[in-house]
């Protein structure tokens, strides 16, 4: 018997501040953010915002009521403990995070995180109950040596193992090809869709459960030109956005796109 296919949900846009902003640029992002939501003009999918972990609880605050949910860019892979600077993924749902942002590219190459930190920080985020977006990809050497395929995978493994799997409600994973990010050159359609059918074939080869049930979003410089071609994509179940989400004008038209998808 013929498995139908998966039934794509709203879109889940995910905004990606990074190490951005100030309380004066932030209070005007959230004005408008609010103004457009709560007018009801944006979209019937999720929108998460990850600000800086600084702005965690204003965000929160004066995001309340809207719809639009928060998040972390990061959590450390240990629960407690004399680690200055940290903070753990028990914090981050104290302060009202839903979702947590693990394993993107600028962390992997500025802090040397590896497959086997990530591993640790995701098994913390699902301990606790986050949702988890894990971000995967590869750069331009060894997309150009005929390498993705095997990144992915590599970069996957741990990720879906039976030792996640059945503590995890909810696992998102953003296939980001390094060479894309902040570059204002996104990957091609095509370039896409073949990473993003590749992921999901993995996930089926573990479990046809986990296939149906992972979210799988696109980030490298998605923006109100492309997103629209971008969600139209079978296996994409959102995107992960950086910089045009500090505009509070594109990104405001890249929910209302999202909303027609």
């Amino acid at each position: 018997m013929l498995k139908m296919p998966k039934q794509k949900g709203p879109p889940i846009l995910v905004a990606n501040w990074k190490m951005n902003g100030n309380l004066h640029s932030i209070n005007r992002l959230l004005c408008d953010l609010k103004r457009d939501f709560l007018d009801k003009e944006l979209g019937s999918g999720q929108v998460v915002i990850l600000p800086p972990h600084v702005y965690l609880q204003i965000v929160a605050k004066d995001l309340s009521g809207t719809g639009i949910v928060i998040g972390a860019q990061d959590a450390d892979e240990r629960e407690t403990g004399p680690v200055t600077g940290g903070v753990s993924a028990k914090m981050l749902l104290d302060v009202g995070c839903e979702y947590v942002l693990l394993g993107h590219s600028e962390r992997r190459n500025l802090f040397n995180e590896g497959d086997g930190v990530i591993f640790q920080k995701l098994k913390q985020a699902v301990k606790v109950g986050l949702k988890a977006i894990v971000c995967v990809g590869e750069t331009l050497e060894q997309r150009n040596s005929g390498q993705v395929l095997e990144v992915i995978s590599n970069q996957l493994k741990p990720i879906i193992s039976q030792e996640i799997l059945p503590q995890s409600e909810e696992l998102l994973i953003a296939y980001e090809p390094i060479w894309a990010i902040g570059s204002n050159k996104s990957a091609t359609i095509h370039q896409i869709g073949y990473a993003l059918s590749e992921i999901r074939k993995i996930l089926r080869d573990v479990d046809i459960n986990l296939s149906d049930s992972t979210k799988i979003l696109y980030g490298g410089s998605v923006t109100e030109k492309n997103i629209a071609e971008i969600l139209a994509l079978d296996e994409v179940d959102g995107a992960l956005i950086g910089g045009a989400s500090l505009d509070p004008k594109s990104f405001s038209k890249i929910c209302r796109i999202a909303k027609t998808i």
